[in-house]
């Protein structure tokens, strides 16, 4: 039950959270870092990349258009696990690009990283670190902790690259990353800039990196910001991954007609790469101003209409592993889901969440593909 307070006690609240926060790691504290290799970041669905940290292979320049291959520099969805007895932990990252934060997001998801811990079985958020420098920031994370052996996660940045990232630890403590399990299937999600993560507050806020914590599943996040166009070179290079499940998600970055056009040839390239590979269709959301712009409306309706036959042609096809998610209403209540009427809040993302984990559990209960 949460307890009411005044302005102020709400003001100290806010400023002992901040002081709790990531913080530049005192001269007199010794650290041992501990460098993060390419293979062993979780979310990475290729290794023969061009930089250490990239979401595409290297053969996609050239193949996918421009922005596509721009935005695949960016580390969304990537993070690293790791076990320790540490008492503190710090992290030192080096960025790409000296574009912190965006106009509509902060710098904490844009280049930020942040921390959870496994409690109980599930994932629970401890701290962010906020950029406040480029290229490389080194920043403690949290410090107090019990020294018991315990897992941990960071999730690299959003909409930068990173060339490199280490943990530090006290030199005393035993520290293990835990490599990503090469035999657990992944859970690739493809779609826009709300997939990408546009406007979580911080990495492990967007929908795809809630759906991995509560499902236990490795997610491999392919949201390319304002480019998820369901081009046919993009399924392609999907195909050549075999997950548990694929989530498509495209339709916000689709004109009804673009729908109708090409995500029969995107359905049917992954099928010819993955034949028995359960694959999810999400609607278009809903929009908080849907009900009050009737153009807004009528092209929900009509991609949303369009993605249906597209999924009634795959099952009339014999095809019984492919499933249509309900829109998530961004609309509910009062609309505050969005940062600015498209982009989800961490309220938008949680909710995007809960709509499609049902969908995907049930997807990761069907006999592995071959």
């Amino acid at each position: 039950m949460c307890v009411q307070r005044g302005l102020l006690g709400w003001l100290m609240a806010l400023a002992i959270s901040f002081s709790s926060q990531a913080a530049e790691p005192s001269a007199t504290q010794k650290w041992s870092w501990h460098g993060i290799a390419a293979d062993q970041v979780e979310g990475r669905g290729w290794n023969n990349t061009k930089n250490p940290f990239d979401r595409l292979p290297a053969k996609a320049e050239g193949l996918v258009r421009p922005p596509v291959w721009d935005l695949s520099h960016f580390t969304s969805g990537e993070n690293v696990r790791f076990r320790t007895s540490a008492r503190r932990i710090a992290v030192r990252w080096t960025l790409t690009s000296d574009r912190l934060a965006m106009s509509h997001m902060p710098a904490t998801a844009v280049s930020g990283v942040d921390l959870y811990a496994r409690r109980d079985g599930g994932w629970h958020f401890l701290a962010v670190a906020r950029p406040a420098e480029t290229p490389t920031n080194e920043l403690q994370l949290i410090e107090g902790l019990t020294g018991e052996p315990a897992e941990y996660r960071i999730y690299l940045p959003l909409y930068n690259g990173v060339k490199s990232i280490a943990i530090g630890v006290p030199p005393e403590a035993n520290f293990e990353v835990l490599s990503p399990d090469k035999l657990q299937r992944q859970v690739v999600v493809y779609g826009t800039s709300i997939t990408h993560g546009g406007c979580a507050s911080r990495p492990g806020m967007t929908y795809t990196a809630i759906l991995g914590r509560r499902l236990d599943v490795p997610v491999i996040n392919l949201g390319f910001s304002g480019n998820g166009k369901a081009e046919p070179e993009v399924a392609e290079l999907l195909g050549e991954l075999n997950p548990a499940a694929f989530v498509l998600d495209p339709l916000p970055n689709l004109f009804a007609e673009d729908v109708r056009d090409r995500m029969p040839k995107f359905i049917e390239i992954l099928r010819r790469h993955r034949p028995q590979t359960p694959i999810l269709l999400v609607e278009s959301i809903i929009y908080p101003d849907t009900s009050f712009v009737k153009k807004r409306a009528d092209r929900v309706a009509e991609s949303n209409r369009y993605l249906h036959e597209a999924y009634e042609a795959a099952r009339a096809k014999g095809d019984q592993r492919i499933s249509i998610v309900p829109a998530c209403d961004l609309s509910a209540g009062s609309g505050d889901a969005t940062v600015d009427g498209v982009h989800p809040t961490d309220l938008g993302f949680t909710m995007m969440a809960e709509a499609i984990e049902p969908f995907l559990r049930d997807a990761l209960k069907s006999p592995p593909s071959q």
